[in-house]
């Protein structure tokens, strides 16, 4: 592929959004996403958050290159904040920024109405778009002018978490190995008013106790893994059922905790993601139609449970999913290869295009990195040209 005219010359670019470091999620996606960025070249990466102020990106905005925006739920017209909003925001991002190639990560989109479609365009003009579900690529499809790429959650690149410390935790919740273990993950989202589409929320407690309910009926113990690190917003949630609950800073911990797990039911998209890198068989609890899309790369959409849908049908996928766990971990390790590889493909094509090294690993570590990364220590030859620069200029005068 020739590389396009925004071939950067520096190696310096801005992270946009997933700033929210209470979540998990969203420090996994930053994380993956600045240990990627350094292993196509970029030797300084600066982390913003949509609604940053402008000073934290003046400083270094007409020496950066690349713009890569994670997005995540930010462009979702579900969102509690508006969707013009969020467009506004980003658009004036992208002003600061003249001179930066706009990329657009892989994150979920959509659904829009037709007259969003020009705030959209104009967003996207010269950027390069990526959707990781087939859902949002159809909804991306009529706003994109020279087409959304397809390239699945970056998070799906992580290496599996260390099992070992997971038990070892879990032991000191009090949880006994002997016995399968089931993970309930679950999301405040599902029942925040301007988000959720339960007219009733206390349907989604009734969802989580039929998990609680089901797991001590097949002899499996229940742990509770909140994915806020530094609050119990999620933890709420699960105050009366009577289970252990996972709540770490560390994603770290969280991870291996779950790979520890028989099977789970997740409302967290990268509790979701986790499972799915581990092999453990899992059900989707979902609120917005990211969940199915995730599901629908690794073929198991009929383990995708909408929260509006009933306790009876959620048990029913509980009874196949316990029944078919075995063949679906061996069906799981399988498809995460193949979503891996098509990560790798379009990350190395995208690297191409902005003139970066390369190639991608097909498995990245996440490396937890400073929030805002700081300008490098100046080289002797910076010094030496500056110098001769003061100089000249003296010397004409």
């Amino acid at each position: 592929m020739d590389r396009d005219r925004h071939t950067y010359h520096g190696r310096r670019a801005i992270l946009a959004g997933a700033t929210e470091s209470e979540n998990l999620g969203d420090r996994l996606m930053s994380d993956v996403a600045h240990t990627l960025l350094r292993e196509m070249g970029f030797t300084h990466v600066q982390r913003v958050g949509h609604w940053d102020p402008p000073r934290k990106v003046r400083r270094h905005g007409k020496r950066v290159s690349a713009l890569f925006d994670l997005g995540n739920v930010h462009y979702c017209t579900c969102w509690s904040t508006p969707f013009e909003d969020c467009v506004r925001a980003s658009l004036e991002l992208r002003r600061r920024l003249p001179s930066a190639r706009a990329v657009f990560l892989p994150c979920g989109w959509g659904p829009y109405r037709p007259e969003q479609f020009a705030a959209l365009r104009e967003l996207f003009r010269d950027a390069i778009v990526f959707a990781r579900d087939r859902i949002s690529l159809e909804y991306l499809a009529a706003a994109v002018p020279d087409g959304p790429r397809f390239c699945p959650d970056l998070g799906l690149l992580c290496a599996e978490a260390d099992p070992a410390r997971g038990r070892a935790a879990l032991r000191e919740l009090g949880v006994a190995g002997h016995r399968p273990l089931v993970g309930l993950n679950p999301n405040r989202r599902c029942v925040e008013p301007g988000v959720t589409p339960l007219a009733d929320p206390s349907a989604y407690q009734r969802l989580l106790e039929e998990v609680v309910r089901w797991s001590q009926e097949n002899g499996a113990q229940v742990v509770g893994i909140s994915h806020m690190l530094e609050t119990d917003r999620d933890a709420r949630l699960l105050e009366g059922l009577g289970i252990p609950v996972v709540c770490s800073d560390d994603p770290a911990e969280v991870r291996s905790i779950i790979a520890n797990l028989s099977l789970a039911v997740c409302s967290r998209y990268h509790g979701l993601v986790n499972c799915l890198i581990h092999g453990v068989p899992v059900i989707s609890l979902g609120w917005q139609h990211k969940y199915r899309g995730l599901m629908d790369i690794f073929d198991v959409a009929r383990y995708d449970h909408p929260i509006t849908e009933s306790p009876r049908e959620l048990r029913t996928r509980l009874d196949m999913l316990h029944a078919d766990r075995e063949p679906l971990s061996r069906h799981l390790a399988a498809k995460l290869g193949e979503a891996r590889e098509t990560i790798r493909h379009e990350m190395n094509q995208l690297c191409e295009r902005l003139g970066g090294n390369g190639p991608v690993l097909t498995e990245l570590v996440p490396v937890r990195a400073e929030p805002i990364a700081t300008a490098p220590p100046r080289r002797a030859s910076y010094f030496r040209r500056l110098r001769h620069r003061i100089r000249r200029l003296t010397t004409t005068r």
